[in-house]
């Protein structure tokens, strides 16, 4: 896993006038495990959002592995994200769910199979690869979003 750090981190939403992000300063350490905790609306997911660079801070630095990241896209980041929502794509199967990230990052073909059979293997959803997410329950969709992020 690699180092995170936020330096004087700030976000706002409509026009300034709700602040989601105060000047926070957090370094999560090279495996070390963080746990963000508190009411909703607090800025939980918006500290993640911009970590993973689905939006950009008002102010301050993220680094990720000490390289400043607050113009690089997502796919450059190397970070998953499990949504608490799943956000499965529901036009693809399970597989093309999983392997998608691979994909996109032009992994080699039997390599994006490995992952695929690897991380499926993992969730113990392999003999499901095939199934559309419309078929599967609640935790199963769950699992998806975690080995999509893996």
């Amino acid at each position: 896993m690699p180092e995170v750090r936020l330096v004087n981190v700030t976000k706002t939403y409509a026009k300034g006038r709700i602040l989601a992000a105060d000047r926070v300063n957090l370094q999560v350490e090279d495996g070390e495990y963080l746990t963000l905790l508190g009411p909703s609306g607090c800025g939980k997911t918006t500290l993640l959002r911009l970590i993973a660079g689905l939006i950009k801070p008002d102010e301050g630095e993220i680094y990720i592995d000490n390289k400043l990241v607050n113009d690089a896209p997502p796919e450059e980041r190397d970070i998953g994200m499990v949504f608490q929502h799943y956000e499965i794509f529901p036009f693809m199967n399970i597989w093309e769910n999983v392997t998608y990230g691979p994909s996109v990052k032009g992994y080699d073909p039997k390599e994006i199979e490995e992952i695929g059979i690897e991380v499926l293997e993992m969730i113990n959803l392999f003999d499901r690869a095939f199934e559309f997410p419309e078929r599967l329950s609640a935790a199963e969709l769950q699992k998806i979003g975690i080995a999509r992020a893996i």
